[in-house]
């Protein structure tokens, strides 16, 4: 039997989960995942539902998007840390944006995440705000 090797399980949830194929997610989650994310209250989503969602928020403004590690994955004891970039087409409908359909923006981000039982059991996520929001005209 294989030994489960963290870091390669977070290149394929990225090649294959952030990529889109979000069914793929309970491979990868545990069923009571904590999700920390500014934004989303304590406790109000988890689990491989909760993570799916996020994925889908991510998503939801962009008609592609392609995301590559940028930094790690990097494991210590149970925990694994990697840092991405994504590029991708603006779709539209986000509110106030300025930007039109079909503009090309790239940002980045970091993931952080714990494991035990072969599975990611806590995360902790963030994405460069500022410069996707510059990129569609919110902020200057």
């Amino acid at each position: 039997m294989q030994a489960f090797d963290p870091a390669e399980a977070y290149r394929h949830l990225v090649r294959d989960v952030y990529h889109g194929d979000f069914a793929l997610v309970d491979r990868f989650v545990a069923p009571d995942l904590q999700i920390h994310l500014s934004g989303v209250a304590q406790g109000t989503s988890g689990g491989p539902t909760g993570f799916r969602a996020v994925l889908e928020a991510v998503w939801a403004p962009f008609s592609s998007l392609t995301f590559a590690i940028a930094v790690g994955p990097i494991v210590e004891r149970d925990l694994l840390a990697a840092r991405w970039q994504a590029v991708g087409v603006y779709a539209g409908d986000f509110p106030g944006a300025k930007a039109a359909p079909g503009t090309h923006v790239q940002f980045g981000g970091h993931d952080f995440f714990r494991f035990s039982d072969e599975l990611f059991v806590e995360y902790w996520g963030g994405v460069d705000d500022s410069h996707l929001m510059t990129q569609l005209g919110l902020v200057s």
